[in-house]
């Protein structure tokens, strides 16, 4: 290349890496005394407010209609009668987003939870189980490379006279992996392709470039001993862990479970979110009631202290007046309600705590968003269901037992306690030094040619080459890698140990605080959780009282109110003692309410502190069908499968008196089953082996075994006397008689198969009589 070239060459490289510095924008930001940039001239510099690419400018929502006209509420046709069971069953199906009351879907997104997490967790590249399961998998490696080699020595030996031209190629391919104890195994394969201009070649062209190939294959292992050896460390650090730094699959699975218990916990706040909205919409509908009732009375109230003007007087008219607003207020207020909090979970108590703050279409739609309809329907949803005036007791001591078990809370705790005592257990192998045994064999090959025959081994031009190992070296390097005439191993150990070990004792430090930590916070939770179950029983008691007495009040406000409207009417100068006692009446209801929804929320409020509200609602969480393929294996693998049953007969003696027994159990389709029975004192015994599939029509046999110790078990054969009839339940008795141990005997075995599907149960009876 001429000198005019290499300049072009290296202005053109100056350039790409002058430019390849410069921004794409052409303002220039002045610092200190120089001129500052105005703020407006920011947005020039790529800060101007985008949407997305292919986002369209309508959203999802475009299907939602306006709010309904109160004018239409005069029609049941507008009403949606749904049961709490049903308003659940909504809210789970939905949407994929575990909703809440709080807020926190446009603040915080991030904190939302969705069906996704636990599959996300266990997905996950970094630290997911796939992720920690990969680094135990083989990994293939391949490389070519090729090289042209032109350049010039200080000395005659290198090519011809100092001057090497040279086309060198080199490939390797191989496979390595790693076992769960640590080891490290290697299977390697390569090729060297050397082609150069060195007279002193032993493959020699009469003095021009000659080429070679060398090529081999290599096995290698390496073991720890001490750091990093065992299946216990691997799965809980993995391999070529640091201290402090654990992504075994162990670890990862934990991970995992702690999502799931999250995802449980926040699975079980909507499914209590949902109970706190109807609950709030019952009384909203109660509080409306009673509220357009008393104003209703309050206006003919009205109508006849003014029909009477002169013997109620303008004062009696006027209190009637504003006892009437006060009223027609209050009705707006339970319709449309206030933009206030209602009863949600985490406000005053874990599960919610009733608040009576919002209104019937306030309350509607909140229900609409927690359970996912609609946010304006074209039917306005009433509750179905209705208090219970069943008082509702718990035990102390289940319920206490309840709680410390199930809640998830404590077990996402529990498996957090779990993951630091596996922590703990990592960093103590760190502070073993690393002891590794190494080992390699090596089998190589070289010739003139990769493949062939001998070539020109023996030529006038290349004599035979010595012998070695008794194997003449040939041109072939394939041939002479297979002959075995170089072999190579190599054995050793390899030995680092850090001086004072400082960062693996912190981290062993580290653990050990760890643990502790989670070993309070377990202990304190669980204080928390009695405190929270402890108040939540004593809700309940309260609430239960306090409905019995608030009904009472309203009984005696209500027999008020007519006894005090019976003298208004007969008599004037009673219309401030009527207006009160209606005041009392509508007082007395809305606590009635209150109190109503207050017990169920109480009762809830229970199964929610000791970790039973799914199954108070008949929720159960499972994962999603799994791909047909796994169904068969399944199916497949449970052939395999063999069951033994083995049952003791109290009071039975070899040979003597009577025995009866019976059981009931259930057999999967696919099972082998053998049934035993034996006497008391082990020598008698009876064996029924149950066929792997259902007996079809027609009779199928079964071998049984009877005898005493002597002379030894005799066989005989047992066969259905009825056909399986698979769509309706039948008995079966199989008979059979057995040769003589002391005496005649005969078993008797009655089975009752339920049927259809794969399972049955039944009632197996046997008995022997002892002969005369």
């Amino acid at each position: 290349m001429s000198y005019f070239k290499l300049q072009i060459v290296l202005a053109m490289l100056a350039s790409a890496l002058v430019y390849g510095c410069k921004g794409t924008s052409n303002n220039n930001l002045a610092f200190l005394d120089e001129s500052p940039v105005a703020f407006n001239t920011l947005a020039d510099v790529g800060l101007t407010v985008e949407e997305p690419a292919g986002f369209s400018e309508m959203g999802l929502q475009t299907y939602e209609q306006a709010p309904l006209d109160e004018a239409s509420f005069n029609s049941p046709e507008s009403y949606l009668g749904m049961s709490l069971e049903e308003c659940i069953h909504t809210a789970l199906n939905a949407s994929p987003v575990i909703r809440e009351l709080g807020g926190a879907t446009l603040r915080m997104p991030n904190q939302l939870a969705t069906v996704n997490d636990p599959a996300l967790t266990y997905s996950d590249p970094r630290f997911g189980e796939e992720a920690a399961l990969s680094a135990f998998d083989a990994s293939l490696n391949s490389q070519f490379i090729f090289q042209k080699n032109d350049r010039a020595y200080n000395t005659r030996f290198i090519g011809q006279n100092g001057f090497l031209r040279q086309n060198l190629a080199s490939y390797r391919s191989g496979i390595s992996k790693l076992s769960a104890t640590g080891t490290q195994f290697d299977f390697l394969h390569g090729i060297d392709y050397d082609a150069n201009n060195n007279p002193s070649n032993r493959f020699n062209n009469g003095g021009e470039s000659s080429y070679s190939f060398d090529t081999f294959l290599e096995t290698g292992f390496r073991q720890p001993l001490l750091q990093g050896a065992g299946v216990e460390f691997n799965r809980i650090a993995g391999p070529n862990s640091a201290p402090g730094v654990n992504t075994g699959v162990l670890i990862a699975r934990t991970n995992t479970d702690i999502s799931l218990a999250e995802f449980e916990t926040k699975l079980r706040n909507l499914v209590s979110d949902v109970e706190n909205a109807y609950w709030d919409l019952y009384y909203a509908y109660r509080d409306l009631d009673s509220r357009i009732e008393a104003r209703d009375s309050a206006y003919k109230i009205w109508a006849i202290a003014d029909a009477n003007k002169d013997e109620a007087g303008e004062v009696a008219i006027s209190q009637a007046k504003e006892q009437y607003y006060r009223f027609s207020a209050d009705v707006e207020n339970s319709l449309y309600g206030r933009l206030t909090d209602g009863t949600r979970t985490n406000n005053g108590s874990s599960s919610g705590t009733f608040r009576n703050l919002v209104g019937v279409r306030t309350a509607e739609r909140r229900l609409r968003l927690i359970t996912g309809m609609p946010v304006n329907g074209n039917r306005l949803i009433t509750p179905s269901d209705k208090p219970s005036d069943a008082e509702v007791v718990f035990e102390w001591e289940q319920s206490k037992g309840d709680a410390i078990l199930l809640r998830p809370e404590l077990r996402r705790q529990r498996w957090n306690l779990k993951k630091r005592e596996l922590e703990l257990l990592a960093s103590r192998n760190h502070l073993l030094p690393r002891v590794d045994i190494v080992g390699n064999y090596r089998i190589r090959g070289f010739g003139q040619n990769l493949f062939g025959d001998q070539g020109i081994v023996g030529s006038a031009d290349f004599p035979p080459p010595p012998q070695i190992y008794d194997a003449p070296l040939g041109s072939s390097a394939t041939a002479s890698l297979l002959d075995g005439d170089f072999q190579e191993w190599e054995l050793g150990v390899d030995v680092n140990v850090p001086i004072g070990f400082r960062r693996q004792n912190a981290a062993k430090r580290f653990a050990e605080l760890s643990v502790a930590r989670e070993k309070s916070i377990l202990d304190e939770q669980e204080r928390h959780v009695i405190y929270g179950l402890s108040n939540a029983m004593g809700e309940l008691k309260r609430a239960f009282r306090v409905r019995n007495t608030n009904l009472l009040r309203l009984e005696a406000a209500t027999k008020q109110y007519q006894v005090v409207k019976n003298l208004w009417e007969r008599e004037s100068g009673f219309l401030d003692q009527v207006l009160e006692a209606q005041r009392r009446v509508i007082e007395a209801k809305t606590q009635f309410y209150q109190s109503q929804v207050e017990c169920m929320l109480a009762i809830r409020s229970v199964h929610f502190e000791k970790g039973t509200l799914f199954e108070y609602h008949n929720v159960r969480m499972s994962e999603s069908a799994w791909d047909g393929e796994a169904y068969r294996q399944i199916c497949e693998r449970s052939t395999w499968k063999k069951r033994r049953l083995k049952y003791s007969i109290p009071g039975l003696k070899t040979g003597e008196g009577t025995f009866n027994f019976s059981t009931t159990e259930s057999i999967e389709e696919g099972f082998d089953s053998t049934e035993e029975f034996q006497s008391e004192d082990g020598l008698g015994s009876s064996s029924i082996e149950l066929p792997s599939s259902q007996p079809v029509q027609g009779q199928s046999p079964i071998t049984a075994n009877l005898g005493s110790g002597s002379p030894p078990n005799q066989q005989s054969e047992i066969q259905w006397e009825t056909p399986l009839d698979t769509t309706a339940n039948e008995i079966f008795e199989r008979n059979t008689n057995v040769p003589k141990t002391k005496g005649p005997a005969t078993v008797t075995l009655s089975s009752e198969f339920i049927t259809p599907d794969s399972e049955y149960s039944g009632e197996l009876t046997a008995s022997r009589d002892e002969a005369n």
